[in-house]
């Protein structure tokens, strides 16, 4: 007896439930097996990233347009939050230059505007303003479990957009390393103006460029060296990676150092500096609510959002997939969200996971995401108690950190050469990504390669590949022994009327009308009309050629959709269309074969559009169209249902195989034909595995012991008897069903169709050769 299914829980038992709040709370899963050796890893690593966080965090916040404190603020507010709602043990949440450059494109917008030049608005209700709106987007996002969206991002996409986004961020820097004013550069502009209004101010570089080029050739040489002496001397490869990522500290350390024994001795300092930075967490309140600046921001934070999402989740990903664990990406959304709406009243702009410190935290041994929370607290202590020797850092060394991080980002001609041998349209998805975000706003590079993106991937649905299957010659496998059936195959060569297509992917709306327009356009390619010039010819066809008329009549087709998973209603009307301009134009009724996959996205469409032996139900039908359907495409299939008598050891001892002699043909065919269940109740299965009281659709027992295209289709089904051999050529000769069973196999679809076309009357005008032994046969 069947045992009864629980009732499934209410949406608040699942809310309440203790998956969900694990789900929620990573940490409640991994905490309680912390151990004292984890806890050595973690200290140690969240050192090793909170010398990376400290340089970083206020070079990005300049490129933002922003004091240096607010890349320390949002640098803590997520080391200190994602510990207990992360996945990933690698993930930096915090400032990325990427990031930032959206983010100083719409504060630059927000600073032109007579509010802020008026102080209506600040820089942290701008700020407070945008890390809030981007945080309740990625909220709602992940609560919506809507990251599967991100999968249509392509990875040529986020590729070109980081790769001339880093270009972009680099070009800005130059005024920086080479000690131009900043007045005498606006970073608004598109990068190639940015270029030339540098070279243009070239003959004004100040000392910082001293300080800046030979900041940069520091930070090359020793990455160059430390990577190369770990590999010729192994057993120092701990001590050089920990003097590789401390470069940056060093190179803050140094400059700062000389620019404060300038400025002590001397007075005056010869570099731009960074200058006073408040100590603590400054502006710190609850976000002010502007409609007009909500409005604003709003607007302009889907660009900034969609690359957090990307860069995070792309990050989170390869990481995970690099230290063998799995990420979810919802929850990683919504940890993302969450870091913003509580760095909003810390004043921190938006934040994200950083490529450079998440590669530095899985390579400097994090075993749990708690490291993140001693890097927080290295930050903490560097703004309540650093901050007095913050402000003696040049602006050349900051330039030289950011473009020394970017410049890994940028591709070289292989990446070009590698999508373009890949596919041009990943080559052009690449370059739009790529050239937009050099001449045009940071926000349209988004939206223009991810457009383009999506019309290649629907022109690749809407005009799939369609083939055709054909004819091929065989020869013997070895000489002298064509007597030996062991050693040389015997094949018969096909009815040229059989018409072989095979759609190559899905049969969906995009797509329908474009496959069947090819397929009828090879039936009357490979065949001719029945009524060349009968009155229901129609008046744009051409009269027919000596060429024409040489064609065979179409036989049969065989649909092998073996490659096609999901059908919807419109391929399954314009199936059953086509199946009515084929008839139309042969003159006659044309079966079908058709080889089917386990799908029951495809079986059950096909059942409803009339293919497939069917039977009406015998109980009220809530679907009218599937009546209508049936009857107007089944029009043919009127013939008597023939007498059955008792089956006599026809049917099979395997259910899945019928073997059968059928028409006077001495050879015994071995098909793999299934009967159609109710696609709605039931799987598919073979013959014999049901009882007449699950029929209510299809009935196709009595006939599993004779092939699969002869039928008798309108019969009410009462399973009292069987076909006998000798009442099958005659229901064949006399008008077969033209829709017939479903195959598993293509070669079981042929056999079926070439023997349907050896019982058919033959066409006279062709004659076919059919004792040839080197013609044409079925490959």
């Amino acid at each position: 007896m069947p045992s009864e299914t629980s009732p499934s829980p209410s949406w608040k038992q699942t809310l309440l439930s203790a998956n969900s709040w694990r789900s929620a709370f990573p940490i409640v899963q991994w905490l309680p097996v912390y151990n004292r050796q984890w806890l050595f890893s973690d200290i140690l690593c969240g050192l090793t990233v909170g010398m990376v966080v400290i340089p970083q965090a206020m070079a990005y916040a300049k490129i933002a347009g922003l004091p240096p404190q607010y890349g320390l603020y949002s640098s803590v507010t997520g080391a200190f939050l994602y510990p207990f709602l992360g996945t990933s043990k690698d993930i930096s949440i915090g400032t990325t230059a990427i990031n930032s450059l959206l983010v100083g494109n719409i504060i630059a917008d927000i600073v032109s505007t007579p509010q802020f030049q008026t102080g209506v608005w600040t820089f942290p209700h701008v700020v407070a303003s945008l890390t809030l709106c981007s945080g309740l987007i990625c909220f709602l996002v992940g609560c919506l479990r809507l990251g599967i969206l991100f999968d249509f991002i392509s990875q040529p996409l986020l590729a070109g957009f980081m790769a001339g986004s880093a270009l972009t961020i680099a070009v800005n820097q130059l005024g920086k390393i080479f000690g131009i004013p900043s007045s005498d550069i606006d970073t608004t502009k598109p990068t190639y103006m940015i270029f030339g209004q540098t070279l243009m101010n070239i003959p004004h570089v100040h000392l910082d460029a001293v300080l800046g080029i030979s900041a940069l050739i520091f930070l090359y040489s020793v990455r160059f060296l430390a990577l190369r002496w770990s590999k010729r001397y192994p057993r120092y490869a701990c001590i050089l990676f920990y003097i590789n990522i401390s470069r940056n500290i060093i190179l803050v350390t140094v400059p700062t150092l000389l620019s404060y024994l300038v400025l002590h001795f001397h007075g005056t300092s010869p570099f731009f500096t960074l200058g006073m930075i408040p100590a603590g967490f400054q502006n710190t309140a609850v976000p002010q609510w502007d409609a007009s600046l909500l409005t604003m921001v709003m607007t302009k934070m889907i660009g900034i959002v969609v690359l957090q999402i990307m860069e995070h989740c792309s990050i989170a990903t390869s990481l995970g997939k690099l230290s063998d664990y799995k990420i979810n990406v919802n929850q990683e959304i919504m940890a993302t969200g969450i870091a913003n709406i509580l760095g909003a009243f810390f004043c921190a702009y938006p934040m994200t996971g950083a490529f450079a410190r998440s590669a530095v935290t899985a390579k400097s041994g994090a075993q749990t995401p708690l490291c993140h929370l001693f890097a927080g607290i290295i930050v903490v202590v560097t703004l309540y108690f650093f901050t007095p020797a913050l402000q003696y850092i040049p602006n050349a060394a900051i330039g030289a950190i950011v473009m020394h991080a970017v410049t890994d980002l940028i591709t070289g001609p292989r990446v070009w050469i590698k999508f373009w041998n890949t596919h041009p349209s990943e080559f052009l998805v690449f370059a739009s990504a790529y050239i937009t975000s050099l001449v045009t706003r940071m926000d349209i590079s988004v939206y223009v390669p991810l457009a383009l993106s999506l019309v290649f991937q629907l022109h690749r649905v809407a005009r799939p590949s369609l083939a055709l299957l054909g004819h091929a010659a065989t020869h013997p496998h070895a000489d002298y022994t064509d007597e030996h059936p062991n050693q040389n195959h015997h094949v018969m060569p096909l009815d040229p009327g059989i018409v072989y297509i095979q759609p190559c992917s899905d049969l969906v709306f995009q797509n329908v009308r474009y496959l069947f327009s090819q397929c009828m356009d090879l039936v009357k390619t490979q065949t001719r009309c029945g009524a060349p010039n009968g009155p229901s010819r129609p008046w744009s066809d051409p009269a027919p050629t000596s060429d024409a008329l040489a064609k065979p009549l179409a036989s049969s087709i065989v649909l092998d959709l073996s490659h096609v998973f999901i059908m919807d209603y419109s391929a399954m009307a314009g199936l059953a269309e086509l199946s009515t301009m084929i008839d139309r134009y042969a003159a006659k009724p044309v079966p079908w074969f058709l080889v089917l996959s386990r799908a029951t996205d495809v079986r059950h469409p096909l059942l409803y559009a009339g293919f497939g032996t069917q039977r009406r139900k015998h109980t009220s039908n809530p679907f009218p169209f599937h009546s209508d359907l049936q009857k107007n495409h089944r029009l043919w299939s009127l013939l008597p249902c023939l007498p059955r008598p008792k089956p006599s050891g026809l049917v099979t001892d395997t259910p899945c195989h019928t073997q059968s002699r059928c028409c006077n043909d001495d050879r015994t065919h071995t098909h793999q034909a299934t009967a159609i269940e109710d696609a709605q109740k039931q799987e598919h299965l073979p013959f014999g595995d049901h009882d007449s009281q699950s029929l209510s659709t299809v009935s196709s027992d009595w006939l599993e012991g004779f092939s699969p295209w002869s039928q008798c289709p309108n019969d009410e089904d009462t399973h009292d008897n069987h076909l006998s051999p000798t009442n099958c050529q005659s229901i064949c000769t006399s008008g077969p069903d033209p829709y017939p069973y479903f195959f598993h196999s293509l070669l079981d679809a042929s056999i079926a169709a070439a023997a349907h076309a050896r019982i058919q009357p033959k066409d006279t005008l062709q004659s076919i050769d059919t004792n040839a032994t080197d013609g044409p046969s079925s490959s």
